[in-house]
């Protein structure tokens, strides 16, 4: 009898498993862009000043590193400016302390504020203006119709 149950056990591992259920598969989203969205709402009475650095130096720190980012001015609602800054690596851009668009972006920065120290200046002036803020992950769908 033991030796009928090992033929059997061998039989049963030289078969190949069959399943019913399809296989799993890792699949990429293709076709997808994403987005970091901020909304501002500045103190009162510092919308102009605000509107100054964003137009000037940010833009064109933006710009020399390739730009792609959208500043909308509101007329209406409780925000003042909403800024979409594109994510080249997607949330994989969110895993970095410090991320190389980061670094470009300052570094190109300081060519329009006379030096590091400069483009540090106009980030803590930017933030002596600002009320409050809010940022959002988003992503749009490149390949839908």
């Amino acid at each position: 009898m033991k030796a009928w149950m090992i033929a059997a056990a061998c039989a049963a591992l030289c078969v190949p498993s069959v399943t019913t259920a399809q296989e799993l598969k890792a699949e990429r989203a293709e076709g997808t862009r994403w987005f970091m969205v901020e909304m501002v709402k500045f103190l009162p009475g510092k919308r102009e000043r605000a509107a100054e650095i964003a137009e000037g130096p940010f833009t064109k720190a933006s710009n020399d590193i390739g730009g792609g980012v959208i500043d909308l001015h509101l007329n209406t609602g409780e925000w003042d400016f909403i800024t979409v800054f594109p994510m080249a690596n997607g949330p994989g851009d969110l895993s970095w302390q410090t991320s190389p668009v980061d670094v470009q972006f300052m570094n190109a920065l300081a060519k329009h504020a006379g030096g590091m120290d400069g483009a540090k200046k106009l980030f803590a002036d930017w933030d002596t203006l600002v009320a409050k803020s809010e940022r959002h992950i988003a992503h749009r769908h490149d390949n839908l119709k």
